[in-house]
């Protein structure tokens, strides 16, 4: 496990118990509304969460209409890690065609598959208010990939902002149909599509509905592909399309197989893109050569805030080699992750020297970063976690 989960790791524990303190009066569980074993409505307490991770079966789905029809006013349906099944997801997609209140529905971990994917897409048509979806972790794949893909193509202006629909099994040809959504859609803003083999032909049409179509005009900002398989010749598609998107605003192309001409591809991109704000590539095979391509890239680019290379094949020459560069001229860049490298505690005090005459605001240069390592990370990196937000608003991390 990275540095960066076990912190996570930690933070998230943090977070449940402040939720679970602060928000008793608007969150529920399956065993505030039935009894056990029942299916009849007992209670009707005044939430608008709703909250049965883990505790819903695909028995039990048929409960879920009584749950919400003239019962609750949710705002948030949280169902991760249960195991509903596609008719549990049939029975709550009847109930999505007509909600009006669900903003958010949590359906990650639930032996989903195409089928049942394909009733929430279909009931989703139909509604305006969802506008988070998080199917991650399941059996999706290329039919299912195809029924969010019309979704998409379908509703342009509406519906959609999020879609979390990593670790699945949709493939190039479902990477290749969400490609083509984006080039019509234009409400969708966040992507997610971590651990797939999407490989080379999804990254491929998602990089020309980046540069042909609505990705470019619309409001498209942030795309996550983390742990895709995506070596330095899908990395071609993505930086020719950088070239002349600036509507991107973040991209995480973290724990792929990008090395040094993949560094070169990108670093190339960014010295003529104005619109990237963040850009992650943790857990690749970048080495010096290709830190020496970054390093020319900050010296004219005058854009990028955030740049995260941890986890890298980067010593302490390609470390230096970015902070003289910075020293040079760049007064952009605010944040840069240099942690889980290969420098040696020998050279810290000798970088941290380097470091500390740049414009930068915050580095990491160890393998160990302080508690504050997450919430540095949301405050320079833009990355969006509500409760994240909220812990290190508490703790007086962030403006």
């Amino acid at each position: 496990m990275d540095s960066y989960a076990r912190v996570r790791g930690v933070l998230l524990v943090a977070v449940c118990t402040v939720l679970l303190q602060s928000t008793d009066a608007l969150l529920c569980s399956r065993n505030d509304i039935f009894v056990q074993g029942a299916r009849q409505v007992v209670k009707r307490p005044g939430c608008s969460i709703f909250d049965a991770t883990s505790r819903l079966h695909q028995n039990g789905y048929d409960s879920l209409l009584s749950t919400l029809t003239g019962t609750l006013s949710l705002v948030d349906m949280m169902l991760g890690y249960a195991s509903l099944g596609d008719e549990g997801l049939k029975s709550l997609a009847e109930e999505l065609k007509t909600n009006t209140t669900m903003t958010k529905v949590f359906l990650h971990l639930n032996d989903v598959k195409d089928k049942g994917v394909t009733e929430i897409a279909m009931a989703l048509s139909n509604n305006d208010y969802v506008n988070e979806l998080s199917l991650h972790t399941n059996d999706i794949g290329g039919p299912g990939a195809l029924a969010l893909a019309n979704l998409l193509t379908n509703k342009p202006n509406s519906g959609l902002e999020r879609l979390h629909l990593g670790d699945n099994h949709i493939g190039e040809i479902g990477g290749e149909y969400l490609g083509n959504a984006l080039k019509v859609n234009r409400h969708l803003k966040h992507l997610y599509l971590f651990k797939d083999s999407i490989g080379l032909n999804n990254t491929k049409s998602a990089s020309q509905a980046m540069v042909n179509g609505e990705f470019t005009s619309g409001i498209v900002s942030n795309f996550y592909v983390i742990g895709n398989n995506i070596n330095d010749k899908g990395v071609v598609f993505v930086a020719d399309a950088l070239k002349v998107n600036n509507v991107l605003t973040h991209l995480d192309l973290g724990k792929n197989v990008i090395k040094l001409r993949g560094a070169e591809l990108l670093s190339d991109a960014l010295k003529v893109n104005t619109g990237l704000k963040t850009l992650s590539l943790g857990f690749n095979q970048i080495d010096n050569n290709g830190a020496v391509h970054l390093g020319n890239m900050l010296a004219v680019n005058s854009d990028l805030v955030c740049l995260d290379l941890n986890g890298n094949w980067i010593n302490w020459q390609g470390a230096q080699y970015i902070a003289t560069a910075l020293n040079a001229s760049n007064t952009a860049l605010k944040y840069i992750d240099l942690s889980s490298n290969y420098i040696p505690d020998s050279a810290l005090l000798m970088l941290t020297y380097y470091f500390e005459n740049t414009n930068l605001e915050k580095y990491y240069l160890t393998t160990f970063p302080d508690g504050d390592y997450v919430c540095d990370k949301l405050k320079y990196c833009g990355i969006e976690d509500e409760d994240m937000y909220n812990l290190c608003q508490q703790k007086g991390l962030l403006p």
